[in-house]
């Protein structure tokens, strides 16, 4: 009771202060309960919001989850080799996700795994999904048929989809930025993208380092109705002389020609 008094009396500052201490406590000590028992529930609960498991923190993932609360929004994984057993413990999470990130590494987890997961998370608004080996189409099919509210996806790195994977995510309504950078995107998975419900809500698009895409894809980008940010950096087929500005004036137009 006494924690939850001093609460309404800490100012803002002080809050963002402690928020500081706490996490940076996480990285040099043992995690436990204790860590965090001295802080009022509300200020508690806004690290723990804030908290991305990374293995920098040198920490198991079973050691954080004994930290988080039900109520969960954002979990960041980009940093953590997380396995198919990993993505099991934080079932109980996903129904209130938001915001989920993993980078796939030394063939964890799979894309079974994902899928497992990725079908509980029916709120789940940014999904980052990084550097796949193995064919993504199930993931994406998941990601097409589960996550309606998606406005965020990021399969950077993911070395292998076809367009009927690109169906899958093409239908989605409420999408607003999407980064296939170092993909296998080419053009007939673009036009696919385009020519559906993407094509009319998609506001950034990055495509950096895909070998496949030419010109004719990013000048029917250009002319997408939201569209505020293109980037197609590296893209080797695309030539130098051949870019044409688009006769509106988006955002930002980035590009880096490749040799």
């Amino acid at each position: 009771m006494e924690h939850e008094n001093l609460e309404a009396k800490v100012p803002t500052s002080l809050q963002l202060i402690a928020i500081r201490v706490t996490v940076d406590n996480v990285k040099l000590k043992r995690i436990s309960n204790e860590n965090l028992s001295c802080l009022p529930s509300r200020l508690k609960q806004s690290v723990l919001e804030k908290l991305q498991i990374s293995g920098f923190y040198n920490v198991t993932l079973s050691q954080v989850l004994a930290l988080l609360n039900p109520y969960m929004t954002c979990i960041d994984l980009s940093n953590f080799e997380a396995t198919d057993a990993d993505l099991l413990k934080l079932i109980p999470f996903s129904k209130r996700l938001q915001s989920f990130a993993v980078n796939h590494c030394h063939g964890s987890p799979t894309v079974s795994g994902m899928c497992s997961f990725l079908s509980r998370c029916s709120v789940l608004r940014s999904a980052s999904l990084t550097n796949f080996e193995e064919s993504i189409d199930d993931v994406l099919a998941i990601i097409g048929n589960t996550l309606k509210n998606l406005q965020i996806l990021d399969i950077s790195g993911c070395k292998s989809f076809s367009i009927c994977g690109i169906a899958s995510i093409s239908t989605l309504e409420m999408i607003e930025a999407m980064n296939l950078s170092r993909t296998c995107l080419d053009d007939q998975m673009t036009d696919k993208m385009i020519t559906n419900s993407v094509g009319r809500s998609i506001k950034e698009f990055r495509c950096d380092d895909c070998a496949n895409l030419t010109l004719l894809s990013i000048e029917a980008l250009y002319y997408l109705p939201n569209l505020e940010f293109i980037s197609f950096r590296r893209c080797s087929r695309v030539k130098a002389g051949e870019i044409r500005q688009p006769n509106r004036q988006l955002r930002n137009i980035a590009y880096s020609i490749g040799i």
